[in-house]
């Protein structure tokens, strides 16, 4: 079951009161919004799957969390759920980041690759030009001592 930050919140919320008073009771009469109680009877069923506690559900949108078991004292212990969500939300944006991140680095270095191709040809392509100047000049001046000598 996917719980959301406000849902951790809430579990925290019933196994740190029942850890103190033993009993938390979930009813219409207590809850009169729908949402709200059918949030807290999301809650048990989460804290009654993953055995944080004992709960107990009665007909008619009620239900008693009674005695927190061990995993569920640890889970308090060690800053609750919402401090483990908190810490999955954080993990899973930092790998986002990361995948972000390595996808612009493969973009630049795939630019810089271009970049590099492109400043080879135009390195080529002045070569060539500088070649063709120094025969030009070569032709013209063979060309010039061919008339100078020519003409004595």
């Amino acid at each position: 079951m996917r719980i959301t930050k406000e849902d951790a919140q809430i579990i925290d919320e019933i196994l740190q009161y029942i850890s103190e008073n033993k009993e938390f009771r979930i009813s219409r009469e207590k809850y009169n919004d729908e949402y709200t109680l059918s949030q807290y009877l999301l809650c048990a069923s989460y804290i009654k799957e993953n055995s944080l506690a004992i709960v107990l559900f009665y007909i008619g949108d009620e239900a008693s969390i009674l005695n927190i078991t061990e995993k569920g004292t640890v889970l308090i212990n060690r800053g609750g759920l919402a401090k483990e969500y908190e810490s999955q939300e954080n993990e899973r944006n930092a790998e986002a980041k990361i995948r972000e991140l390595t996808e612009k680095n493969l973009e630049y270095q795939n630019n810089e690759l271009e970049y590099r191709k492109r400043i080879r040809k135009q390195e080529n392509v002045i070569r060539y030009w500088q070649l063709f100047g120094v025969a030009i000049g070569i032709i013209g001046f063979i060309g010039w001592l061919l008339f100078i000598f020519n003409l004595f």
